[in-house]
């Protein structure tokens, strides 16, 4: 009977270490490849990062539009009210603003 445990725990601790080789031979193989797809990863997010960045500055700089837009419409209309009041000071029939 002790011998028989004595073969199984041989065999169990070969297999063991089948294990562990195997396992360090799949490892070294693959490591390359982790490496790869980390760096790919990592170019990928600084890129991301990038566009994230780009899109922030390009949202300020419409917001900063958007403000010069509405303040020439205001001199636009202001231009308009001035030149109507002085058309009819004149008695001129007004005419069509240009847009």
């Amino acid at each position: 009977m002790e011998w028989g445990f004595m073969v199984l725990s041989a065999a169990c601790a070969v297999f063991l270490v089948q294990i562990l080789l195997e396992y360090n031979r799949q490892s070294s193989e693959l490591r390359p490849e982790v490496q790869r797809i980390e760096a790919e990863m990592k170019g990928e997010r600084e890129e991301r990062d990038g566009y994230l960045k780009m899109s922030e500055d390009l949202k300020a700089h419409i917001a900063q539009l958007d403000t010069e837009l509405s303040q020439l419409e205001a001199k636009r209309a202001e231009l308009e009210r001035v030149i109507q009041s002085r058309q009819d000071e004149d008695g001129e029939t007004p005419k069509r603003a240009v847009s």
